[in-house]
């Protein structure tokens, strides 16, 4: 039997979207579970936070700005530039995925996106994160957000300007590698 390459397989991606005008809510979930055996970490014993790393290269973040302008220009939308705060805030999410294992917008008691967002500094109009696990490169992601619903329409928001990218690894959990995307626009004083 031949088992599928594992880009096949670790296509685990919760798409979530959380967006919103003054108030940010949650706006759709997806995800499929990963064949139970097929990992490429089955049978190694258990998690180990201390192993996670952010690995976010200004490739990283510069290629994943310019694939989302132009998927946004294809639908007649503006682009978008990196944000310092939000990159932060970005690689904040991806390393707390990493150290859990676990692709969800909260984690841990109190941690929500909002919060995340205000702790940044970042002062938004409009806010919206997508997350991801188990993808090697940056356009597999935006592959698999632009083919969710949800994070789609995350991605085509007509007023976000600016965007922050995170990325981190941990070798111990069965993705192994943490997406997160931040996008915002600032209110205009």
């Amino acid at each position: 039997m031949t088992l599928p390459d594992r880009r096949q397989v670790l296509r685990y991606v919760l798409l979530a979207g959380m967006s919103g005008t003054g108030a940010i809510t949650l706006s759709g979930c997806i995800g499929s579970g990963i064949a139970p055996g097929l990992s490429k970490n089955a049978g190694k014993e258990g998690l180990d936070p201390s192993m996670a790393r952010i690995i976010t290269t200004a490739t990283h973040t510069s290629k994943g700005a310019s694939l989302t302008s132009a998927y946004r220009a294809g639908k007649g939308l503006g682009p978008v530039t990196s944000n310092a705060k939000l990159q932060r805030m970005a690689e904040g999410h991806a390393m707390a995925m990493a150290r859990t294992g676990k692709v969800q917008h909260s984690i841990g008691f109190g941690d929500n996106f909002v919060r995340r967002l205000y702790a940044s500094g970042y002062d938004a109009q409009e806010a919206a994160e997508n997350i991801a696990g188990g993808f090697d490169t940056i356009e597999e992601a935006m592959i698999g957000w632009q083919t969710s619903a949800g994070h789609r329409k995350n991605l085509l928001k007509p007023a976000v300007r600016e965007i922050g990218i995170g990325v981190s690894q941990n070798p111990t959990t069965h993705l192994e590698t943490y997406w997160a995307m931040v996008l915002g626009v600032q209110v205009q004083a």
